[in-house]
């Protein structure tokens, strides 16, 4: 069944113009307070939203293809790596990568193994270092201190952990050796030594290395290599080989 509907015609009247400050002002005096009050409640907001928000994956593979991945990422019996150089990813069986970096271990000339009489050396080198930050930042020479309370605080260490250890192979060589990789993330002078890297980095001015690769295509173009040059360069590469 159809409702009636009844179609009502409205004449308005233009009316005059109210201004609103004026109401605002005897309503909130201090209505500027407010709307800052809004405007950072509302920003502070935003900037949460932001954070916890999370970008929707995007699947381009099959769901057989994202099980076999599954129970590959579950199987013990391989390691899975990126390689040490270009984008690939390597398969590696678990047994030869625990071999390889044991031989990389047993160089006693570069690592050494913690014993009963050598203990893990992590809480002494932080109390070390802790310890000279603070006597740096309370130095009194007549200028001004080294380290001021707001980089102390950024450098100061706490619960920290030892280095990691881990190797990726290197695919390009014969036998796939592991190039050894030591993280320092979470360790005592890790801290230290980012900020020391801002500081001296650009003091360094080495004109043998690039920053990237697009760094260094752009300044390739702009030399020209000669036939001779490329035989050269092809008379190397036989003999490397």
């Amino acid at each position: 069944m159809y409702r009636n509907v009844h179609w009502v015609r409205l004449k308005l009247q233009p009316s005059r113009k109210v201004s609103i400050s004026p109401l605002l002002q005897r309503k909130f005096p201090s209505q500027k307070s407010y709307l800052q009050s809004a405007k950072d409640t509302i920003r502070v907001s935003v900037a949460i939203i932001l954070k916890n928000s999370k970008v929707p994956a995007t699947v381009n593979i099959t769901k057989e293809q994202e099980k076999a991945l599954q129970n590959l990422r579950k199987d013990e019996t391989v390691k899975i790596l990126p390689a040490d150089k270009g984008r690939s990813i390597v398969v590696m069986d678990s047994d030869e990568y625990k071999e390889k970096v044991a031989v990389l271990l047993n160089d006693t000339k570069t690592y050494l193994k913690l014993t009963d009489k050598r203990l893990n050396p992590t809480t002494s080198v932080e109390k070390d270092l802790n310890k000279i930050l603070l006597n740096i930042k309370n130095e009194n020479n007549g200028t001004a201190p080294q380290i001021g309370p707001n980089l102390y605080r950024k450098l100061h260490c706490g619960n920290s952990t030892p280095a990691s250890f881990y190797g990726l192979p290197k695919i390009h060589k014969p036998g796939r050796p592991l190039r050894p990789i030591t993280s320092s993330i979470g360790s005592p002078t890790y801290a230290v030594s980012k900020y020391l890297v801002s500081v001296l980095s650009p003091q360094r001015k080495n004109t043998f290395t690039v920053q990237n690769s697009s760094v260094f295509t752009q300044q390739i173009k702009q030399h020209s290599i000669s036939s001779e040059e490329v035989k050269h360069a092809d008379n190397i590469a036989k003999t490397e080989s």
